[in-house]
């Protein structure tokens, strides 16, 4: 724990200081631009530099990137900085791999990808030998030429999932996991929902079931557990289409509302409206809409402010000292029936920045 509040702290520290300085010692400032338009709600928005960074997505027209992106619009808008949004529509891991090579070629200032399986690590490798710097947001690796993480702490995050079982459900049952297996965040927070409920309960896991991240083979899934697992007594569901998938299969199936605890992860617009309709007790949800902020105020600092010039020795570069907090938790959030409200989309209001396209 001290760990991951030391890492947040020198993250916070370091980001608001690269903000705060202003231009740094030797560095020709940005020419004048045009300002742009403030974000609604805002009396003025905020003078763009002329760097230019891209996020390089997975899944971008997937529900739950949704929010991700907003935080794009009011981060581009609030630093005042360009942000090209590539990479590809659906899980395509390859695709996402092949766009990163594409980014490249065109020398952007900065890069922000997801990070979810060793695809794309030759094309992280590619960008730091270009000298771009590269910030993970939601899913990293081992491996991954990034100089820092943003996002959640996913083994946590299954702890967290494994706590709210335990007080919604007591601590015994017969339990299935839904999940993207393969996806290294999603394995993760498994591990830590696994391990935490073998050392702290006596739950049993009678089966691990693949939805995919796709709310059609989640719902199947789901469909799958309840028809062959009569002794199951709880349900979990670790991405971003499983409580989508558990709720329709329930309405299929004629499942009673509140028949059975229903943990699960994400914001997808279903999954809200699961939990208005009572199928799911509570998701956990990633604080989405901090990455971007958080990743282009590092890149920021890198970029403009020479963060990597910081003095913890004579040579950072010859002492291979990476000057930037390498890893950046945002937290986590319990949505239930009482604040579920607050997080539907048409109760939010929308973003839409020209700096972000």
């Amino acid at each position: 724990m001290k760990r991951k509040v030391l890492a947040l702290l020198l993250c916070v520290s370091v980001m608001m200081g690269a903000v705060a300085c202003g231009t740094s010692s030797g560095q020709t400032e940005a020419p004048d631009t045009p300002e742009a338009p403030a974000v609604e709600g805002d009396s003025e928005g905020t003078e763009a530099n002329d760097k230019v960074y891209y996020y390089v997505g997975i899944n971008n027209n997937h529900a739950y990137w949704y929010d991700v992106h907003q935080g794009f619009e009011y981060a581009a808008e609030k630093l005042g900085v360009e942000v090209v949004k590539a990479g590809v529509d659906g899980w395509d891991p390859e695709g996402q791999a092949a766009a990163l090579e594409s980014v490249i070629a065109r020398n952007p200032d900065g890069l922000i990808v997801p990070v979810f399986d060793a695809t794309i690590l030759p094309g992280l490798d590619a960008a730091a030998a270009a000298g771009i710097p590269v910030v993970a947001i939601e899913s990293t690796i081992d491996g991954a030429n990034i100089v820092s993480y943003v996002g959640l702490d996913n083994y946590d995050s299954g702890e967290q999932t494994a706590k709210k079982l335990i007080e919604l459900a007591g601590t015994s049952g017969n339990l299935v996991i839904m999940g993207n297996w393969g996806a290294a965040n999603t394995d993760s927070k498994r591990a830590g929902l696994e391990d935490y409920l073998a050392a702290n309960s006596d739950w049993n896991v009678i089966a691990r079931l693949d939805d995919k991240a796709d709310t059609e083979s989640a719902i199947e899934a789901a469909k799958t557990a309840f028809n062959n697992y009569p002794e199951m007594s709880a349900i979990v569901g670790l991405d971003s289409s499983s409580g989508a998938g558990i709720g329709a299969a329930m309405e299929e199936l004629n499942v009673e509302a509140g028949s059975i605890p229903v943990v699960v992860h994400d914001r997808e617009v279903l999954t809200l409206e699961y939990i208005q309709k009572g199928y799911i007790q509570c998701t956990l949800a990633n604080k989405t809409a901090s990455m971007p902020f958080m990743a282009l105020m590092i890149l920021e600092g890198v970029v403009n402010h020479d963060m990597q010039g910081l003095p913890l020795s004579a040579d950072n570069a010859a002492s291979n000292v990476n000057a930037v907090p390498e890893i950046c938790y945002n937290g986590t959030v319990f949505i239930t029936t009482d604040n579920v409200d607050n997080f539907i989309t048409e109760n939010m209001t929308p973003i839409d920045s020209p700096n972000y396209n």
